[in-house]
């Protein structure tokens, strides 16, 4: 897929307006040496500070990698307006850029990696496999900005402790008070040899400590007989 210096100038600019899209960027994403570098430089800037360089910061940026890029070209690259453009179409083509690039690195590193291997009738599935996982990775690509909570937002990671999500079993509401509080882990641990796989019928052995008897009983009868 060719694409112009003008349409890549268009991807890099909507980058910068939504700089997680920075994240995405590899080696040779970009075929404009200068725009490469300069994408690259802002991935890096947004993953230290959390947003997107603007025009002067990346000037400065060049100038102390004593990179040969000329201010004028980080203006052009930089004026590009993008506020005439369709936001989803934007959004659509940003998105597929990156996934074609992704496959496409996929593509190279897959074909690599089959013309480098000794293929043989014990190894041929293994090469197989992996040869087209490699190829599979590009579907891993997510652009989904909902993941959890804000890292960089105090405010979402406070913990609700009113209305509570309530378990289906009331021994749990039991000792936890109610259920679950919002925004929460719980990991409830049982030790070793404690039952942790099982039902309310699994049968388990009863010792009575003073006649020495043994008797079976469910565990679920053994817990209902233990709580009176």
């Amino acid at each position: 897929m060719k694409t112009s210096i003008q349409q890549e100038k268009i991807i890099f600019a909507y980058m910068i307006k939504n700089p997680t899209y920075l994240l995405h960027i590899d080696k040779d994403f970009f075929s404009n040496d200068d725009i490469q570098y300069i994408a690259s430089s802002a991935k890096q800037f947004f993953k230290e500070y959390k947003e997107s360089p603007s025009c002067e910061q990346m000037k400065a940026i060049l100038k102390d990698d004593k990179k040969d890029i000329a201010p004028e070209i980080v203006d052009s690259i930089y004026d590009v307006d993008i506020n005439s453009l369709d936001n989803e179409w934007l959004q659509q083509t940003t998105e597929g850029w990156i996934r074609w690039r992704t496959f496409n690195t996929n593509l190279f590193k897959a074909a690599s990696y089959a013309k480098t291997t000794e293929v043989s009738l014990s190894n041929v599935n293994d090469v197989v496999n992996k040869a087209t996982s490699m190829v599979a990775d590009t579907q891993l690509v997510n652009f989904d900005k909902d993941m959890g909570f804000d890292f960089f937002n105090p405010e979402s990671h406070k913990s609700v402790k009113s209305n509570k999500i309530p378990f289906t079993w009331e021994y749990w509401n039991k000792i936890s008070k109610g259920g679950l509080d919002h925004k929460t882990l719980h990991c409830y641990i049982g030790g070793t040899n404690v039952g942790k796989c099982c039902e309310y019928s699994t049968i388990i052995k009863v010792r009575n400590k003073r006649t020495g008897e043994i008797k079976e009983i469910s565990i679920g009868d053994f817990f209902n007989m233990s709580r009176l």
